[in-house]
């Protein structure tokens, strides 16, 4: 079983709540508050990501996608709970990179 499968038996499903918008494509959109806590919160090393944001989406046809948001830009897809997180460290990761190379 997967992780968000679990979760769904533990804390119910998403969509037994209405979505926080819909799109004039019909796409719905459901913030992932804890997702995105993740993301902005800061980690061990002191990096955080605090213009980013997770969103699980629906689509017209039924498809479901959970995206990483920054701005208005979708930074990242992918399918799985355990995906986002991990691509957050990723991005935190690459964001001490960044800093650290810029600071050499």
């Amino acid at each position: 079983m997967t992780g968000d499968k679990m979760a769904e038996l533990v804390l119910g499903s998403v969509f037994d709540r209405a979505p926080d918008f819909v799109n004039e494509k019909g796409v719905k959109w459901w913030k992932e508050p804890d997702a995105t806590e993740y993301a902005q919160q800061e980690d061990a090393f002191g990096t955080s990501l605090l213009d980013v944001q997770a969103w699980l989406v629906r689509l017209p046809n039924g498809e479901v996608s959970r995206l990483l948001i920054r701005g208005s830009e979708v930074i990242w897809e992918g399918k799985t709970l355990e995906a986002v997180g991990a691509k957050i460290d990723w991005l935190k990761l690459s964001k001490r990179a960044e800093e650290t190379n810029r600071n050499r």
